[in-house]
């Protein structure tokens, strides 16, 4: 008989010994997990203190952002406080880090090689408290920081050609933007919902200006695009811009009657300032037909 309870005993305590390592079990699993791979030539690790570092060369994957989500750090985004994409990554896939809340910094390559920011890639980071580009870099992708609303700084490098629809969108905190002669390309909605932009200045090489691109940046006061190679401003570029009476574009030279048509529509605009030998042609171009706006007046 006591060789049976002895028997049961063994058992018992085999079985409270086997549950009580789950969760060191469950623990080196997480570990495993935080590490791999994140494009054909590149891969990711989470550390303890929550800093994801990638690295490798190349691109990483694009990644989707639904139920059939395939972004590997998915289940732990919570927990990613940094992000550093070293030297050799070529592009950060779309969806990359959307709705990683607690990110507060990225550290960038330092050689030049990334161009491509994807789609979405860091949307809905709210605790992001800056948004500085790296020089190499050549196109911001579809809605990539959109909703970054934490960050009060954003800074655009020399390298960059094309921001794509919503890149920047309701980015609410940044008071200033500086457009850098290497961009041409402004896309819709690019900069909408930036409540505290006060400033817009550079856009030397601009040569489109997308829909609704500044739209709803109601402390926007100060706008000047030095561009000679600006040829259009997208319908409502500037609506509900109540703080902006005056657009300065005053080199341009290549805007059609079609290329500003709608622009101008409900927007506060009362002066745009031009070339001087452009005055009387784009006063036909500006006009309450043409722009929906009865009032401005084109100066030199």
């Amino acid at each position: 008989m006591q060789t049976i309870k002895t028997k049961i005993f063994t058992c018992l305590l085999s079985f409270v010994m086997v549950i009580s390592m789950l969760p060191a079990l469950n623990s080196n699993a997480a570990t495993v997990s935080k590490s791999g791979k994140c494009g054909d030539n590149v891969s990711y690790k989470l550390d303890s203190n929550g800093t994801l570092t990638i690295s490798g060369n190349g691109p990483m994957y694009d990644f989707v952002y639904d139920k059939t989500t395939n972004i590997p750090w998915y289940s732990f985004r919570t927990d990613i406080r940094k992000v550093v994409i070293g030297n050799g990554v070529e592009r950060v896939g779309n969806f990359s880090f959307a709705w990683c809340t607690n990110l507060k910094s990225i550290v960038w390559p330092t050689n030049g090689s990334l161009k491509t920011i994807g789609k979405c890639a860091f949307a809905k980071n709210w605790a992001l408290t800056s948004i500085v580009l790296p020089n190499g870099l050549v196109s911001v992708g579809y809605e990539a920081f959109m909703d970054c609303s934490g960050a009060t700084e954003l800074v655009l490098p020399n390298t960059l050609k094309v921001i794509a629809y919503g890149a920047f969108a309701n980015c609410t905190h940044v008071t200033k933007v500086y457009l850098p002669a290497s961009v041409t390309t402004i896309g819709d909605f690019a900069f909408h919902g930036m409540f505290n932009l006060v400033r817009c200045t550079g856009g030397a090489g601009l040569v489109t200006i997308g829909a609704q691109a500044f739209e709803h940046d109601s402390k926007l006061s100060y706008f000047v695009i030095t561009s000679k190679k600006l040829k259009k401003i997208g319908k409502a570029c500037f609506n509900c811009d109540f703080k902006l009476k005056t657009l300065y574009i005053k080199n341009t030279t290549k805007l059609t009657k079609k290329g500003v048509k709608g622009s101008l529509y409900l927007s506060s605009v009362k002066k745009v300032k031009v070339k001087k030998s452009k005055v009387k042609k784009y006063k036909k171009y500006f006009t309450y037909r043409n722009c929906g706006k009865r009032s401005v007046k084109v100066k030199k």
